[in-house]
């Protein structure tokens, strides 16, 4: 490759395999605090009498361990390249990997209630990720040498899929099941509202929510044509008139880095974001659903947008204190979760050095540096689009956003950085 050494001064292949054991107690599955999960322990506690004086002591009968738990295996496989070239003025890497999570600790199988006692994990799913990261950065002087800039690209993306589960014979909805792409949103399809109590009435929702529905309440799509709206069985062959309506896994994750010094003058500035992601707001989430359950909850202003017979347009369906039917997941709520936010923007001078010479000072900078100072995003107000959180391997049915998280604060500082 003599030939190519003008224009490639790095051109390295990389490939590479591992496995690890994992046996940190997997969220969803085992209770976190089980330091010993492969163990039959008995629980201990008090209760609220005294005996003697003292707070009654309680041993309660041990859960299920399978007798063939064991630790999960994960498999990494990446295959990767690293380069520099144009006088290292375009360097970077790609990577292309698969991990497989074999023998994943889940609850193994839906067992009759007559065993008293939850089913107990076992080593019963495997999951497989396949995801890439990629990373561009140019740098060079312009201006007679007087501007040099450097600029930087990362982009990254990764799905999960379970390759293997033996506990759910029925593919329930609600448990992992072969196929599975992990963070898939399952809801209905809305069509509007209803314009009038005759037409509700001829709808059967009976099987979706508990009270009659009225003008201004939600029209979901009959999907299945057979006259009601529900859920089915639950199930992937028989869903009712539920889809897929979205997924809440982060994809195509970037950071992007711009870097600039002249004269003196530094600029630096990262900005990161999700270029799709999905959120479905949940039924208890009262910063989106604010007249859900209660009229006391202090809505934010958007959520005044609510049909009356005066505003037929409106976002939300009419407020109903006594039911869910309109807060189920659908597509008309589904929320586009992407985001940009400019992360850190620093602006720095330093003084010539022939100011400093006679005064045995190296380097003297003043610089402001703003974090999280501007978000661009379609989420409403309330939301952070940086702390949702979701589905993620090892974890069944993870806790969306909480309503009740701060979101990430704007700052603004000064400094003055001396060198000796």
């Amino acid at each position: 490759m003599k030939d190519l050494k003008t224009t490639f001064s790095e051109l390295k292949l990389r490939a590479s395999y591992g496995q690890l054991p994992n046996q940190l107690t997997p969220p969803g599955a085992i209770s976190s605090s089980a330091q010993y999960p492969y163990i039959a322990t008995m629980p201990t506690g008090t209760v609220g009498y005294l005996f003697n004086n003292q707070p009654g002591v309680t041993v309660s009968a041990p859960g299920l361990v399978s007798s063939t738990f064991t630790w999960e295996k994960v498999q990494t496989k990446n295959i990767g390249i690293d380069y520099a070239l144009l006088k290292e003025r375009l360097s970077g890497s790609f990577d292309y990997f698969i991990t497989d999570t074999k023998d994943m600790v889940v609850y193994s199988q839906q067992l009759p209630a007559v065993l008293g006692t939850s089913a107990p994990p076992s080593n019963a799913a495997n999951l497989r990720t396949k995801g890439w990261e990629l990373s561009i950065n140019w740098k060079d002087h312009i201006l007679d040498n007087k501007l040099f800039y450097s600029v930087t690209l990362g982009l990254s993306d990764n799905s999960s899929t379970i390759t293997k589960y033996s506990g759910n014979p029925t593919y329930n909805l609600s448990d992992y099941y072969p196929g599975e792409k992990l963070g898939n949103i399952w809801g209905f399809v809305t069509d509007g509202f209803y314009k009038t109590n005759a037409e509700a009435a001829t709808v059967n929702n009976s099987a979706l929510a508990g009270y009659t529905w009225l003008a201004g309440d939600i029209k979901y799509a009959d999907l299945n044509k057979d006259g009601k709206i529900d859920y089915g069985t639950n199930t992937l062959t028989n869903p009712g008139d539920q889809k897929v309506i979205g997924n809440n896994t982060p994809r195509y994750k970037f950071g992007f880095n711009l870097n600039l010094a002249y004269k003196g003058f530094d600029f630096a500035t990262f900005i990161q974001g999700v270029l799709k992601q999905d959120f479905e707001p949940s039924i208890n989430d009262y910063v989106f659903y604010a007249f859900a359950t209660n009229e006391w909850n202090l809505p934010y202003g958007y959520a005044t947008n609510y049909w009356t017979p005066q505003n037929t347009n409106a976002y939300f369906a009419r407020p109903r204190f006594d039911g869910i039917g309109n807060e189920q997941s659908q597509t008309k709520f589904l929320q586009n979760a992407a985001y940009a936010r400019v992360k850190q923007l620093t602006l720095g001078y330093s003084l010539p050095q022939q100011w400093l010479n006679i005064r045995k000072i190296q380097k003297v900078r003043v610089y402001v540096t703003g974090a999280n100072l501007f978000t661009i995003t379609s989420l409403f107000k309330g939301y952070d689009p940086e702390l949702l959180t979701y589905n993620t391997p090892n974890v069944l049915n993870a806790s969306p956003y909480s309503y009740r998280t701060y979101p990430i604060n704007k700052s603004v500082s000064f400094g003055l950085q001396v060198t000796l």
